[in-house]
């Protein structure tokens, strides 16, 4: 029985060296193939954007992505060379000729380059096209009322239309901008949830509009009122759980604790998404203070809360 457990207990060593290892060790890259899905080679296509799409390998880590024009055999154009952990890539390119090539990367080894041409129609129909949208991102939150938006120019057009509109789909006053160039500004007059949207024209046509939304929130959150310990209370073991009342439109909550009632000098200055937190640092004998303050999505803050005393006994 005996030998039996050993002789069991030994192989199961050694299995779990051998997928301890293999979890180390990199999967060789060399001789292996990056399958390209789009643009396909000898494709001709009426969309700017375009969406370099390509099969994930497995082993690798990251993928080098490269476009020229015309050619890689005749290059007037280094248009990018990055690389990336994902296996997609999207950018607008003007009317031409265009190719482009991928391979796979890891630590240790690499793919050969896998290459496509297309081309890009000089067509100059901007119906079936969108402008990419920039900045502010998709969804952003921001506690400013004055805003920057940005977007990527579009191949063959002449200027743009800018406007925005409300959370009831209603055009604000003063929106609607005809702009040669790819930025404007505006004023937001309060904070609320808005789209902006952007699209492109020529003397011929003019393209779909694109849309974001963006919320502004100017609203600081209304300061914590802290739960417990109470004011002055002696722990006699920890940790010292430390709650307080959830602050209206806050999503995250910054606490600090110090040994002197100043906050001079930080023991802890944490942020958490909860209404409490959990001090287990604390030294028997020793004084502490503590506060809190709210914090909202767009990092607006509140005031501190009130601050309150603690002692640890032995």
């Amino acid at each position: 029985m005996k030998n039996n457990f050993s002789s069991y207990f030994i192989s199961l060593s050694m299995a779990l060296v051998f997928f301890s290892c293999e979890e180390v060790i990199e999967v060789n890259l060399e001789g292996k193939k990056v399958h390209i899905y789009s643009p396909a080679n000898n494709s001709i296509s009426s969309s700017f954007n375009q969406l370099f799409k390509w099969e994930k390998l497995k082993g690798a880590t990251s993928y080098n992505l490269q476009l020229v024009s015309p050619s890689f055999s005749n290059i007037n154009k280094f248009i990018f060379d990055t690389t990336v952990t994902a296996t997609q890539f999207s950018y607008l390119c003007d009317p031409g000729d265009y190719e482009w090539r991928v391979k796979a990367l890891n630590g240790s080894s690499s793919t050969e380059y896998m290459a496509s041409a297309f081309t890009i129609d000089s067509t100059q129909d901007l119906s079936n096209q969108m402008v990419q949208l920039l900045s502010p991102a998709n969804n952003a939150t921001s506690d400013k009322l004055t805003q920057t938006f940005v977007w990527q120019s579009m191949p063959t057009a002449t200027d743009y239309v800018f406007q925005i509109f409300n959370s009831l789909n209603i055009p604000e006053d003063n929106s609607l901008k005809n702009v040669t160039i790819t930025t404007t500004s505006y004023i937001f007059s309060k904070p609320g949830i808005y789209k902006w949207k952007v699209y492109a024209r020529n003397s011929l046509t003019v393209s779909n509009p694109s849309e974001y939304v963006l919320t502004i929130d100017t609203v600081h959150p209304a300061v914590p009122v802290l739960i417990g310990p109470p004011n002055d209370s002696i722990i006699l073991e920890g940790p010292v759980l430390l709650e307080w009342n959830a602050s209206n439109s806050a999503v995250k909550y910054r606490t600090q604790i110090s040994t002197d009632s100043s906050f001079t000098i930080l023991t802890k200055d944490t942020i958490t998404n909860q209404t409490k937190y959990s001090f287990y640092q604390g030294t028997s004998s020793v004084s502490y203070y503590w506060r809190v303050k709210a914090i909202s999505i767009s990092s607006n803050e509140s005031l501190f809360s009130k601050k309150r005393r603690f002692i640890i006994e032995p």
